[in-house]
């Protein structure tokens, strides 16, 4: 009470004289067709990028790359989405060596994309500098070949050694 909202486009009294102009039909017809296409066969999809998840892992693990997994592992992670750390590694250096096979990654939330600093998420986690300076998303979609898991390895090892003889290392 007694709060004088002033609005937000100055012109004719619809919505109670807060935002002149008509509803723009088309884009709410639109953002309801993409809600009912992105709800469609929902659960087949989460499935389909649970078991990409569930490849990208034992692949990993086949070309016996060190890495441990920034969340619980388990169902109750976001299916199209996985973070990883890759000890002793810098998450850029991987970065742009993927990318240069073609392979995008992140190195922290999409809505984060643009800030400097080290992930509050995995801050939260318990996740140490080390591990979140070495931590890299991995994002699947609909569209992305089950198969390309084997080769997204690969690079993964390939860049990891790469790193490691730059460090001295082995």
């Amino acid at each position: 009470e007694g709060l004088r909202l002033h609005p937000l486009i100055s012109g004719g009294g619809q919505e109670q004289g807060l935002r002149a102009g008509t509803e723009n039909y088309y884009y709410i017809g639109g953002l309801a067709l993409a809600a009912k296409l992105i709800l469609e066969d929902r659960d087949k999809k989460n499935t389909a990028m649970a078991a990409m998840k569930d490849a990208l892992l034992k692949a990993l693990a086949k070309e016996d790359v060190e890495f441990s997994i920034n969340g619980n592992g388990d169902e109750n992670d976001v299916p199209y989405i996985l973070n990883l750390s890759f000890p002793g590694v810098k998450s850029e250096v991987l970065l742009h060596y993927l990318e240069g096979e073609h392979i995008y990654v992140s190195q922290g939330s999409a809505c984060h994309s643009r800030t400097k600093g080290s992930s509050e998420t995995l801050m939260a986690m318990g996740r140490n500098d080390e591990e979140r300076d070495a931590s890299l998303r991995f994002s699947f979609a609909d569209d992305t070949p089950i198969e390309a898991m084997g080769r997204v390895a690969r690079a993964v090892k390939a860049g990891v050694e790469m790193i490691a003889l730059m460090r001295g290392g082995k």
